[in-house]
């Protein structure tokens, strides 16, 4: 089948032949790949890999777009292995607004605090490289090493970062009382630990302790509320969104069959939509990030649960998504985006887990800004960027794959 459809593409007389080498590429690409996940499966599942990557990959030829976005991807890679800090995590300490007592502790501690690796950036570094493991998106051979080393470096720097006294997470990592661990840290590190579980058996890469994530689930079960939400630290009263989604969200990838803390916590994310479909209670500028916490939640819960109740959040969600984009104007360039690079990815992964066609408007614009913006490079919002053009480019990499359930109410 390769080689016909290599001679197909070589007597097509309407590609040139810049794009007949860049569409063979492709195949041989997509070959590497499936042979890749071929020998890593047993031999009586190659019949069912075979369809499922056929799916996937579909041997197709790439929109200008894609292939925009295929680049857009490898330039991230290296930008993330560029990044890398000499302790193996990831710190953008300049670009983020971190709490003053955050900064002022870091800054008393560290003689540089501008190079220390921070929770969040780590994880999310991490999210994103197994992303490029899963998809085989490094663009070399020699970038696939170097990823498959980073990504154990950052999985070793998170599970050496865990808080001895809590169990959690928290913004700079360690044991350090004045700085307790927060919900979101600890709930992005266990975000990122779970697949690496799953992967190294296959991979040989660094393992997570069993009891270590175990302290980490602790840890979110002690921000519970009776509100049903979740606090962000142990001191903290008040639930808030995007711990309560948080812990939704880890609950069912690590409890799938003790789902009634993630259940509750669902309860709350409902009860706290607004009718506009968002979730307020946020700083300004920051009001699509915890929506897409919250989303990817109730996506989750439908997921797991097939409960038709979470539909119509799901579906409000989403207008108020395609509502929010707007014309931007930044550094030079134009488009339809959500205001920011984070806010942007975060709408386009968003929408995208929930069935959004690839083709609408709003994933269409928000893409073509996030591409007109790498050109420049995305810095501390790198990882988010990636992952959302992964879920732009690879269906399976979506939350959701049923086909538009969203939009005809059909379960």
């Amino acid at each position: 089948m390769a080689l016909r459809c290599i001679r197909n593409v070589c007597e097509d007389p309407k590609r040139s032949d810049a794009q007949k080498v860049q569409l063979i590429l492709h195949i041989v690409d997509t070959i590497r790949d499936f042979q890749t996940l071929v020998d890593s499966r047993p031999r009586a599942d190659e019949a069912a890999l075979a369809e499922e990557f056929r799916l996937e990959r579909n041997l197709r030829e790439f929109s200008p777009q894609e292939q925009a976005a295929r680049t857009a991807i490898a330039n991230g890679v290296r930008a993330v292995l560029a990044t890398r800090r000499a302790d193996g995590g990831w710190g953008f300490v300049e670009e983020r607004r971190l709490d003053p007592l955050v900064w002022n502790l870091l800054s008393a501690v560290s003689p540089s605090p501008t190079e220390r690796s921070l929770t969040w950036d780590t994880a999310l570094a991490v999210l994103a490289l197994q992303d490029v493991t899963r998809f085989g998106t490094a663009p070399t051979n020699e970038d696939r090493r170097s990823v498959a080393d980073a990504l154990n470096d950052g999985l070793r720097w998170l599970i050496a970062a865990q808080n001895a006294t809590d169990g959690g997470w928290s913004e700079l990592g360690g044991s350090t009382p004045a700085v307790p661990s927060h919900c979101i840290e600890t709930g992005v590190t266990l975000w990122a630990l779970g697949p690496a579980i799953v992967a190294a058996p296959t991979t040989g890469g660094v393992v997570p302790d069993a009891a270590a994530i175990n302290r980490g689930l602790a840890f979110i079960d002690r921000l519970q509320r009776q509100d049903g939400g979740v606090a962000s630290r142990e001191v903290d009263t008040e639930s808030d969104v995007k711990p309560t989604a948080m812990s939704a969200i880890i609950n069912y990838v690590f409890r799938p069959n003790a789902s009634d803390v993630a259940a509750r916590n669902i309860d709350w994310l409902l009860a706290n939509q607004t009718r506009d479909g968002h979730w307020g209670r946020t700083p300004a500028g920051h009001f699509i990030n915890p929506a897409f916490y919250a989303m990817s939640a109730l996506l989750l819960h439908y997921e797991r649960k097939h409960d038709a109740a979470v539909l119509p959040g799901i579906r409000l969600g989403v207008s108020w998504y395609q509502n929010q984009v707007g014309f931007v104007e930044k550094g030079g360039t134009r488009g339809w985006a959500w205001s920011t690079i984070e806010n942007t990815a975060s709408a386009v992964a968003a929408l995208l887990n929930a069935d959004e066609p690839e083709l609408s408007t709003s994933i269409q614009g928000g893409v073509d800004w996030l591409l007109q913006q790498e050109s420049k490079g995305w810095g501390a919002e790198t990882p988010i960027a990636m992952i959302a053009l992964t879920r732009y480019l690879y269906p399976n990499s979506r939350m959701l794959q049923r086909t538009r359930q969203f939009y005809t109410g059909q379960d």
